[in-house]
């Protein structure tokens, strides 16, 4: 899927950005698409619940050209992950894929990094 320059986010160099925040998490739930910085090349990303999950699964999707997304990382720690990718890709978005449990109030943060 791919979106508009009305819909491109540009996310700044060593900022944190917070992805995704839903009071109440459902599988498929997707952040909006954010470009990031011609820089980059890191990419740390954090997921944490209010009330952890049974079960759940996190996908950081990565795309070159806006249009054509791949999975570059993925996460199904149930209390909170941080992790970090070093990528080429130019743009990103991050998806609820899954998630089981009645937990409440998830969160992503993604900081671009340039090493």
């Amino acid at each position: 899927m791919g979106f508009t320059d009305a819909q491109i986010i540009l996310l700044h160099l060593n900022i944190p950005k917070l992805l995704l925040d839903a009071a109440t998490p459902i599988a498929a739930l997707e952040s909006d698409h954010y470009a990031l910085p011609d820089r980059s090349t890191t990419l740390t990303w954090q997921t944490f619940f209010g009330t952890n999950p049974a079960s759940c699964t996190f996908k950081l999707w990565g795309s070159l050209d806006g249009v054509t997304f791949v999975i570059i990382d993925t996460s199904t720690v149930i209390t909170g992950d941080l992790k970090t990718v070093v990528t080429n890709v130019k743009f990103v978005y991050v998806e609820l894929d899954a998630v089981t449990g009645s937990p409440d109030d998830v969160s992503v943060l993604l900081v671009a990094k340039d090493q």
